[in-house]
């Protein structure tokens, strides 16, 4: 009998500590959680959220930058290897083709563009996967899309040679507009339907090239009129002017003018987005001993084009809007590195 009660005494506290546990004893209710105290909770957790969003904000914006980084490098290993087997740089059109304003059968303007003349950035598409294709009739050259992605082909009318494609498909899937290109608002470039290569990001915007002209004094052209002064500059203003001045994403940005010849990236990086010669100037190449020796002097030396050396000299610059999604700011992606030393 004593055994018995200690178990029923024992089993009488674990069901009064269940009951305490559980909050539901009966007759009595579980106590419900008042207005205020939801009110606290609920304030608690959009706090948490709100602190939360800028962070996941942040690190999608530095995936897709990275996922551009990686592109470009791509992008930077196809073009050696491109010239490796021509000797140049990619793009079946030269410079003063470019400068000048060219276009072929098949080219058809977009935006402001009604001439239809191809850009740098589109003749880098042209080199590396092709899409000019001469017809033997004239010697005329016409563009169609089903070329694109065959290859370059040598623009002899008379036994022209196809070479292979510089990018795999595998890989590269969404890599290029459509044809013009559009940004997602609805703006366009001022391009063709030659498609460019466009970056990583979910609201992309072209990838920027421009190929130097090798042997050029200066660094870049002063005159954003194709075909004025161009020619005697590494760089031209006019190869970025049909996506830098389009208003793209709705952004102003840079890289549209040369801008002040005493004004480097230190002083104008209060100043976004950058002018094109603070940017185009090799930052760690400007001391004065280092003056680019030219034969006509005039332009040259009151623009400032004199003081140091162009970034990547005979060489070709890839350029890629960063986070901000604006060209000539210190967060742009690049093949040269960081735009700030």
């Amino acid at each position: 009998m004593a055994r018995q009660s200690k178990i029923a005494a024992w089993v009488t506290e674990m069901s009064i500590a269940f009951d305490r546990l559980c909050c539901c004893t009966a007759p009595r209710r579980c106590r419900a959680f008042t207005l205020l105290e939801l009110l606290v909770v609920i304030g608690i957790m959009l706090i948490l959220i709100s602190l939360l969003f800028p962070v996941i904000h942040s690190l999608r914006l530095s995936s897709y930058a990275a996922s551009t980084s990686a592109q470009i490098s791509q992008l930077r290993s196809a073009i050696e290897n491109y010239a490796n087997d021509w000797h140049a740089y990619p793009g079946p059109l030269s410079n003063p083709q470019i400068i000048s304003g060219i276009t072929f059968a098949g080219v058809v303007g977009n935006g402001a563009n009604a001439a239809g003349n191809i850009t740098m950035t589109e003749n880098l598409t042209l080199g590396l996967l092709g899409g000019l294709t001469p017809t033997g009739t004239n010697g005329s050259i016409v563009y169609t899309s089903a070329a694109l992605g065959r290859g370059p082909v040598s623009l002899l009318v008379t036994n022209p040679t196809n070479y292979h494609s510089y990018l795999a498909d595998s890989g590269t899937s969404g890599w290029l507009s459509p044809r013009s290109f559009v940004d997602s608002g609805g703006i366009p470039a001022n391009d063709t339907n030659i498609p460019e290569f466009v970056d990583r990001f979910p609201d992309p915007l072209p990838i920027l090239y421009l190929r130097a002209k090798v042997g050029a004094p200066g660094i870049v052209s002063p005159d954003t009129t194709p075909g004025n002064g161009g020619l005697v500059f590494q760089y031209d203003v006019a190869q970025l002017l049909p996506y830098t001045a389009a208003k793209l994403d709705g952004k102003t940005h840079g890289l549209q003018n040369v801008g002040s010849a005493s004004l480097d990236l230190n002083t104008a990086k209060d100043n976004p987005p950058l002018d094109a010669l603070p940017y185009l100037r090799d930052p760690t190449r400007n001391s004065s001993n280092q003056y680019v020796k030219v034969a006509i002097q005039s332009p040259l030396v009151s623009d400032g084009n004199v003081d140091g050396l162009p970034r990547q000299q005979n060489g070709y610059l890839l350029i890629a809007a960063g986070k901000d999604r604006v060209y000539g700011t210190y967060d742009d992606l690049t093949n040269f590195g960081s735009v700030h030393p």
